[in-house]
């Protein structure tokens, strides 16, 4: 029993040493490709869907997330009814932007009052033959629900991970940088957030929200030369997905 915990305890310590070198080549790492992704320029006009209002973000509340593009817009279908749009955009895993990170709207939605009652994961078809992973949320507030959407862009590749907070696998992502760099030479990362008062059903809700995302992702994927495949997972009806207590 006294070698086998020595032997974990030099394993552990092995596996340390290891991640503390591994980190601190990786601090050493810079892009050479930076995109320019002008989201002010993203289109006014997806499908039947049309911008109604672009909301202006606070100066404080950029420099805090340490956004290097971003935006707000309501956009409605033809029917009248919006969904709001929120994409933020960090360029680059390099200088002061190494302790700055995209955070969950799991936790954002909570701090502001928000109870959330019910978070999923999903598979949507997107483009030809393939899928896009996006985390769901039902949530309330008051006697107010809305439906919310929300995925990660990691450099050329789409993610519902909560690694936007989840430390380890922030570490993990920092372990993956040599990749991202040798494939795509590219660390960006970016929140897309889409989110939908309850009209009608929460159901509905949640399938007109896909919709837009569906019409939007190819402006989307086109701005950010993003990759997308995968399996397809369907835990899309609302009441699949976990309950949170």
């Amino acid at each position: 029993m006294r070698s086998y915990n020595a032997f974990i305890a030099i394993l552990m310590l092995s596996v340390g040493i290891w991640a503390s070198r591994s980190l601190r080549r990786v601090q050493s790492i810079e892009p050479s490709t930076r995109m320019d992704v002008h989201l002010r320029d993203f289109p006014h006009k997806l499908g039947t869907w049309r911008n109604k209002k672009s909301v202006e973000m606070d100066p404080d509340v950029i420099a805090v997330l340490g956004l290097d593009d971003w935006l707000v817009r309501h956009y409605e279908d033809g029917s009248g009814r919006g969904v709001q749009l929120y994409i933020g955009y960090l360029d680059s895993w390099s200088g002061k932007k190494r302790r700055k990170t995209v955070h969950s709207p799991q936790f954002c939605y909570a701090g502001a009052g928000w109870e959330i009652l019910e978070k999923g994961v999903i598979s949507l078809p997107v483009l030809e033959r393939s899928t896009l992973p996006i985390t769901r949320m039902l949530v309330r507030k008051g006697m107010s629900q809305q439906v919310v959407v929300y995925w990660y862009q990691w450099g050329g590749r789409a993610s519902a991970e909560e690694n936007a907070w989840d430390y380890g696998a922030k570490l993990v992502w920092m372990l993956k940088l040599p990749y991202h760099l040798a494939r795509h030479d590219r660390t960006d990362r970016t929140l897309l957030r889409i989110s939908s008062p309850v009209v009608g059903s929460p159901e509905a809700t949640l399938q007109r929200t896909l919709e837009f995302v569906q019409v939007a992702f190819p402006s989307i994927a086109e701005r950010f030369s993003l990759e997308v495949s995968g399996p397809l997972r369907d835990d899309s009806r609302i009441g699949q997905g976990s309950v949170q207590q």
